[in-house]
């Protein structure tokens, strides 16, 4: 406890030294707020609590500069530290300094800007072109926008996938992502919940995922390529151990509601009891049908009704997979507005009138089998 309020004040002691250094800079320069910051943490060595020095900075009541400021500026000056030799002005290196994160494509950027005598704007208009550029060539080499962090974001479905007119249909984006990330190689992919066959059509669309084996299960089949099947009597219809990945996407809540059916197997209708007992014969079944080390992927998201407690169905399903056995390998987000549906509008005007929120996240959870 000595340690770290030792720590507390020495923070607090090299905060108002900061502050006090920047009250009496005669420049607004980028490059000179971070040369301020650095110098004083390196002298009294401290660089490891550099985040937690700009936090203090930003909250002090004689500070004007957020966080997120004071760690560019800090960026700048590291990068640069030799800014006056320069040719360009400043604002062009503390663009380079936070828009590029590799020496070399900064030091490329830096030369075109002299040889173009490209200004500020111009060199930010260029960068986003150019990783537009590269992300456009990924895209085509795979037939679909690769996510690299675990937020996918999706402005629209894509119309190759699905079927544009059914109800809770999927972005294919999401499923070409996870098969991608999560489906290994070889063995068949499973989707017992194949709504309007998105799954299906990634898999023969796509030359990427060319050739992998798949089988369709649904309580309403929507296309000839989809077998009827009642999971609540029959479970997962396929052999033990004999599946290389299972992609599950259940109806729930306001997303299916009297839109599949009337019949008491359909999880849509069900009471959250009553859909999360069947989950749970679900994953069981997944741990039947996957070989050791594979995988299994749910797309799920909280219920948050307006007349009562929330529902958090991917905590309460996470904790069943970890109690089968399970592994937890991987959690994305996936903001609701690629699936929301024409009726939206008037949920959210209950909610305003309720003073309620609404769940507009979905978590794509992925568990491997031991």
């Amino acid at each position: 406890m000595a340690n770290k309020n030792m720590a507390t004040k020495d923070i607090d002691q090299l905060t108002e030294k900061i502050v006090e250094r920047l009250s009496n800079l005669n420049t607004d320069g980028n490059w000179h707020i971070g040369k301020i910051v650095t110098e004083v943490v390196d002298e009294n060595k401290a660089k490891s609590q550099i985040a937690d020095l700009c936090r203090k900075i930003s909250t002090h009541p004689l500070s004007n500069f957020s966080y997120d400021y004071l760690r560019q500026c800090v960026r700048t000056y590291t990068y640069y530290p030799d800014i006056s030799d320069k040719k360009l002005p400043e604002p062009v290196y503390h663009l380079l300094a936070n828009r590029i994160y590799r020496k070399e494509d900064r030091d490329r950027f830096e030369q075109l800007a002299i040889k173009n005598k490209w200004n500020v704007n111009h060199l930010a208009r260029e960068i986003r072109k150019e990783r537009l550029s590269k992300k456009e060539n990924q895209k085509s080499e795979l037939g679909f926008d690769l996510q690299l962090t675990n937020l996918w974001y999706f402005n629209t479905a894509d119309p190759r996938f699905g079927k544009p007119d059914f109800r809770g249909r999927i972005a294919g984006q999401i499923v070409a992502n996870a098969l991608y990330y999560f489906a290994g190689d070889n063995s068949t992919i499973v989707d017992p919940f194949a709504g309007s066959g998105t799954l299906g059509d990634v898999i023969d669309i796509l030359p990427y995922f060319s050739g992998r084996n798949y089988v369709m299960l649904d309580l309403n089949p929507s296309d000839e390529r989809i077998k009827q099947n009642d999971l609540t009597i029959h479970g997962i219809p396929i052999p033990k151990n004999s599946t290389g990945y299972v992609f599950l996407d259940p109806p729930y809540g306001h997303i299916g509601q009297k839109h599949y059916g009337t019949s008491e197997s359909d999880l849509s209708q069900m009471p959250p009891e009553s859909f999360l007992a069947t989950m749970y014969s679900v994953i069981r079944e997944c741990k039947r049908i996957l070989e050791s080390g594979r995988n299994v992927s749910i797309i799920i998201e909280p219920i948050m009704p307006f007349d009562a407690d929330v529902v958090d169905f991917p905590f309460l399903l996470s904790r069943k997979f970890i109690e089968e056995g399970f592994a937890l390998v991987s959690k994305v987000y996936i903001p609701s507005q690629v699936m929301r549906n024409k009726s939206l509008p008037n949920i959210f005007a209950h909610a305003r009138t309720k003073k309620k929120m609404i769940s507009d996240c979905r978590e794509l959870l992925t568990f491997r089998k031991a």
